[in-house]
């Protein structure tokens, strides 16, 4: 095997390590470079993270931070082993190299103002000018369209910058992503249909709430955008080992290769893909796994394009005791308009509905 793989790898540009019973195999020039060193033979628990040597997935795409350097990670089991292939993300090109703090508060400032004026114009509305209220109603389709838009662009910004608000607390995971799933299906009808699924009735972790339902609002809309009405998108929360695992599962259209493996670095996609035509901008999963890091935890995507995409969200749990913890409280509809924008029709936005 060692022999294959010195053939397929050797002269690869990406760092490929093959990890075999828990040591690693084989490591090529690229990945001895990345490294710092060939560490053949070695323990390959004490050269990468955890959350790699133990995913279940057949193949699948993640994070890791080797030696300071943040990487994308390709993986695929073969023949008993694994075997993982990291792309250093490049400083050459940063998400700041096309936003500004002064550009994205300028387009906040003249949105909410666009925003204020319909919420005038709409109250001065006859509810019998029904030709007028389809029109309100497209203007706010498109107003939430672009706060989602503009708000992937500040929090990108923030979480670049080390600005990001985390405001951790107790917090029972199942009960808010219950809630989450009840108004999203309250919302959505008959476009797409959401199941949860858990088996606790209760999981306290320490986390911000606020940055946990922004994340899971995301992988949601992520999936209804290529999920038929027909199919199915499941919520699943689950604990072991320590962590608590947030899945999104989805019988969707599934994510092409070459997209799959630049989902977390959407900003250098060509403006042509089918990720980037989305008012997200190509940041949403960008912004998922920032979360998810920033509470010490890591993603996993797996996705098969015609079958689906599954998204698995690792968050430590401590391990204390709360006496008490935060009640989640109920999803506001505004976060609902604005992260399932690009699944929401302009009639959905009539303002008596959103009233």
């Amino acid at each position: 095997m060692e022999n294959e793989l010195q053939n397929l790898f050797q002269y690869s540009r990406d760092a490929v390590l093959c990890v075999k019973d828990g040591r690693v195999l084989f490591a090529n020039s690229s990945a001895a470079e990345l490294f710092g060193s060939d560490f053949s033979g070695e323990s390959a628990s004490k050269h990468l993270p955890a959350h790699l040597l133990s995913a279940q997935e057949n193949s699948f795409i993640s994070c890791a931070d080797i030696l300071g350097q943040p990487c994308t990670v390709s993986a695929v089991h073969w023949r008993g082993s694994l075997v993982l292939a990291f792309q250093p993300e490049s400083p050459m090109c940063t998400k700041t190299d096309f936003l500004s703090d002064g550009l994205v508060a300028s387009m906040m400032s003249a949105l909410c103002n666009i925003g204020f004026a319909m919420d005038l114009i709409s109250e001065r509305l006859e509810k019998k000018d029904v030709e007028s209220r389809r029109y309100t109603s497209i203007v706010y389709h498109n107003y939430y369209m672009l706060k989602h838009l503009i708000g992937n662009m500040s929090t990108t910004l923030a979480f670049d910058a080390g600005t990001a608000a985390f405001l951790p607390r107790s917090t029972d995971l199942a009960q808010l992503c219950s809630e989450l799933v009840s108004t999203s299906e309250l919302m959505l009808k008959d476009k797409v249909h959401i199941n949860f699924s858990t088996d606790r009735g209760e999981l306290i972790a320490n986390v911000d709430p606020d940055l946990i339902e922004r994340m899971v609002l995301n992988l949601l809309a992520n999936s209804g955008k290529h999920t038929p009405p027909d199919g199915q998108i499941t919520l699943g929360l689950k604990s072991g080992s320590g962590k608590a695992v947030i899945s999104v599962d989805d019988t969707g259209s599934g994510i092409p290769p070459q997209i799959l493996k630049n989902v977390f670095t959407g900003y250098k996609m060509s403006l042509g893909s089918s990720l980037t035509r989305h008012p997200s901008g190509g940041l949403g999963l960008g912004i998922c796994r920032s979360i998810a890091e920033m509470h010490g935890g890591s993603i996993i995507i797996e996705s098969r394009e015609g079958i689906g995409t599954s998204v698995r969200v690792l968050l430590p749990l401590d391990g204390s005791t709360f006496a008490q913890h935060t009640s989640a409280s109920i999803p506001s509809m505004e976060n609902i308009l604005t992260e399932f924008s690009d699944i929401l029709t302009s009639s959905d936005y009539a303002r008596e509905l959103m009233d």
